[in-house]
């Protein structure tokens, strides 16, 4: 049984447009906004085809929403402590390029723009999710994978989300 640290780091933008009902009145609202942070992950190789890990972190967030036809802006500044455990399963009885990675993490969002009178700054809530990747590796060292996804934010007081994704993804 081996194991590996490592350290890395993220810095990323998100902008999305969001529309709902509020009677029989439609809403929309535009969010922007870019995040940063820092985080370590420990791994080790259990068997041949199973890897555990374990990644904690933190994100910080600026976003800035504004609400359509209401007119306002809301500004929002939260930093996410988060605690990851995952699992990297191979199947290598199928291919040695095909993974399966479930995770589940505990976050810890804390607001840093509260509102005057509110009390509570933050929040815990846990994230849960799979990937499915398939890769291919060039002579060069080069790596080109397909990457489907998705994720379900539990016990979140202030919204319901669940992300379904599809990335490539190309590595030197």
């Amino acid at each position: 049984m081996n194991g590996a640290f490592t350290l890395y780091g993220n810095l990323g933008y998100t902008a999305a447009d969001t529309g709902s009902l509020v009677g029989t009145q439609p809403a929309f609202s535009q969010m922007a906004g870019w995040a940063f942070g820092a985080n370590a992950q420990y791994s080790v190789n259990l068997t041949k085809d199973l890897k555990l890990s374990l990644a904690p972190g933190y994100t910080y967030n600026n976003n800035q929403t504004v609400n359509i036809p209401a007119s306002s802006t809301t500004s929002t500044f939260q930093g996410n402590v988060k605690v990851k455990l995952g699992a990297n399963y191979t199947f290598s009885w199928i291919s040695k390029n095909l993974v399966l990675s479930p995770a589940a993490t505990w976050l810890r969002s804390i607001n840093f723009s509260l509102a005057p009178g509110q009390s509570e700054g933050y929040q815990d809530w846990a994230e849960f999710g799979t990937d499915l990747m398939y890769s291919w590796v060039n002579t060069r060292g080069h790596t080109l994978s397909l990457d489907a996804n998705y994720a379900y934010d539990a016990f979140n007081t202030t919204y319901y989300s669940y992300t379904v994704g599809l990335q490539l993804k190309y590595s030197f």
